[in-house]
């Protein structure tokens, strides 16, 4: 953009030198009577892709016509027209619309005021009559493309903008979605073992302080996990869910069963990790289970469970937050409530190389 306006100023400033020339050799007088109408349009060129007060604006158009219409009355110079034809062209060229039907008017002016010419100065007429209407043209072309090129660019700017903060705020949900995802696991399973441990301390001490033990270990666990994401470096596996749900579900007396067909593409392990998480957290928070079974695939996973609560379905925030990402990765998450069971599972179609490596 900074290009654009760069090298319109320098058109301006290039054209305006010219007209310099001519007038300066013109009698003192005629410079005076110029002058202002040339100063107004160099002011009004400099503010072409800016909004610029519309009095000035209208002030300018009348200060270039009365120029023009004096300069053609008594032959001073053809340049006289670059007042009206200036202002005329940036006018043209912050139109919304009809720019065409202005930009005609705007030149049947400057041709009609430079008919003037022909009551006093007939042998001056194509000066006047062809001259400076083209100059006109040529100033309507070249503010016309550079406004609309800076639109263009203004636009272009914006959407980049607008992506830079998609991007953030994309990052923001997948941020806030991993913390959900750790703490809000974590905290579950704490509460299970504290009160498991609780239990346990008048009859089993030992065993209670076995407890205890695992739950300082998953908190540290979870310290170093939660600094992971905020750096960055946070980075799940099916396997390493696996494990974790089976260790979670057997502490809760859960009788769990694994069954595997082949690991999950790398495309997709994440996303599997991440619906085994929330799956397992639902479980232990939401469920009275005693069975649970677990069917791994290369393009997904399935978990389902017993101990289903009577009652309408829970609110299974997390599952919905995952269900946008997996549908856009291309995925399909699918929670089925019968019952006597509860199934949660995620696909995707991928491709035959894919799904058997």
């Amino acid at each position: 953009m900074r290009v654009t306006a760069t090298l319109t100023f320098i058109v301006v400033l290039g054209i305006y030198a010219g007209g310099a020339l001519v007038i300066a050799s013109t009698p003192w007088w005629h410079v005076i009577v110029l002058a202002p109408s040339m100063i107004a349009a160099l002011w009004t060129a400099t503010r072409w892709h800016t909004p610029a007060p519309p009095l000035a604006i209208a002030g300018a158009l009348v200060l270039g016509e009365a120029t023009w219409a004096v300069a053609a009355t008594l032959a001073i110079s053809p340049a006289a027209a670059f007042g009206i034809s200036v202002t005329g062209a940036v006018t043209v060229s912050k139109l919304s619309r009809k720019k065409g039907v202005a930009a005609a008017v705007l030149v049947s002016i400057v041709l009609a005021t430079g008919l003037l010419v022909l009551i006093r100065y007939p042998e001056q007429a194509p000066g006047y009559l062809l001259v400076a209407p083209i100059v006109t043209v040529v100033f309507v072309a070249v503010f016309w493309v550079n406004h609309t090129a800076w639109q263009l660019f203004a636009e272009l700017d914006s959407t980049r903008r607008a992506e830079t903060e998609l991007a953030l705020v994309k990052e923001r949900f997948r941020f806030a979605a991993d913390l959900h995802d750790i703490q809000g696991h974590t905290l579950h399973v704490v509460k299970l073992k504290a009160a498991l441990a609780e239990r346990l301390l008048r009859t089993d001490p030992a065993s209670a302080e076995d407890e205890l033990r695992q739950v300082q270990d998953l908190i540290a666990e979870t310290i170093v996990q939660t600094r992971s994401i905020a750096y960055g470096q946070q980075k799940i596996t099916v396997a390493g869910e696996l494990e974790n749900a089976k260790n979670l579900f057997e502490a809760a007396g859960i009788n769990v069963r694994v069954t595997s067909d082949g690991d999950p593409a790398a495309a997709i392990d994440e996303y599997v990790s991440l619906v085994l998480r929330e799956a397992t957290t639902n479980i232990l928070r939401h469920a009275q289970a005693t069975h649970v079974a677990i069917i791994v695939a290369p393009n997904g996973i399935s978990i389902s469970n017993d101990g289903i609560p009577t009652g309408p379905l829970p609110d299974l925030h997390g599952l919905a937050v995952l269900d946008q990402r997996i549908t856009g990765a291309g995925g399909a998450l699918e929670v089925v409530k019968t019952a006597n069971q509860f199934v949660t599972a995620v696909t995707f179609d991928l491709p035959n190389h894919q799904e058997h490596p």
